[in-house]
């Protein structure tokens, strides 16, 4: 088991071990999950579900939805 420390404004180094174990990259997202009392649960995000590819038409209602989002964000 490898011991981090947190720094300031609460980040950690995920040992460079794990992270290619996991195949961590810099800008992946990661959920945390609160465990027990004393467990912080990390799971690497997939952004992309495995499946069909999405045909031409969905994806652009898709990124219209996702344009929609960004215009409501500001």
């Amino acid at each position: 088991m490898d011991t981090v420390r947190v720094k300031h404004k609460g980040q950690i180094t995920i040992p460079a071990e794990v992270r290619r174990h996991y195949e961590i990259k810099e800008g992946d997202l990661l959920d945390v999950e609160k465990g027990d009392n004393t467990t912080i649960i990390l799971k690497k995000k997939k952004l992309v579900e495995p499946g069909l590819p999405v045909g031409f038409e969905k994806q652009k209602r898709i990124m219209a939805g996702h344009q929609k989002t960004r215009a409501n964000w500001r």
